[in-house]
């Protein structure tokens, strides 16, 4: 599957799922900016979807979701797994590198970076967040070498009622 929208045609509609899944998306790039969606504006709305058995793998800024995301995901469910080929910075499994909001999300399953390639900033929710997330839950496995956590690798931004269990 190739992610919808990059940097240079970054997504700014709407995805309303009308509470639909999505199954066995499979993603595999030696890139940047990976997820069912690349790069997502302010204006990117992602809502009311379940992607299940998702694999996502590249190289950094991936996530089930949104690779790099600047608007909004709302009421989303992602089952599956993002793993790095590579050094793999900013991995989660909504959104890889979060600077818009996130709302009513869960994650189950595994985000990996690669330990010998200095993975860092991996979370079950996001990978990076100087967004806002809200309303949030992780179950699975979170991997990876520096600034790893079950929520959120890196955090600078706004992060409430949020919880992860392995």
């Amino acid at each position: 599957f190739k992610p919808i929208g990059s940097t240079s045609s970054p997504f700014t509609g709407t995805l309303d799922g009308n509470s639909h899944t999505i199954s066995g998306i499979t993603i595999d790039r030696g890139n940047f900016e990976i997820g069912l969606f690349a790069h997502a504006e302010s204006s990117g709305e992602v809502e009311d979807l379940t992607l299940r058995d998702l694999s996502i793998s590249g190289d950094t800024e991936l996530g089930g979701v949104v690779g790099d995301n600047k608007g909004e995901v709302t009421n989303v469910s992602v089952t599956g797994r993002v793993v790095t080929n590579s050094f793999g910075d900013e991995l989660g499994g909504v959104v890889g590198d979060n600077r818009g909001e996130v709302t009513n999300v869960s994650f189950t399953g595994s985000v990996n970076g690669e330990p010998s390639g200095g993975s860092l900033d991996i979370g079950g929710i996001a990978g990076q967040n100087s967004g806002e997330i809200t309303n949030a839950s992780v179950s699975g496995s979170i991997a990876g070498v520096t600034n790893v956590g079950g929520l959120v690798g890196k955090n600078g931004g706004t992060l409430a009622q949020a919880n992860a269990s392995a």
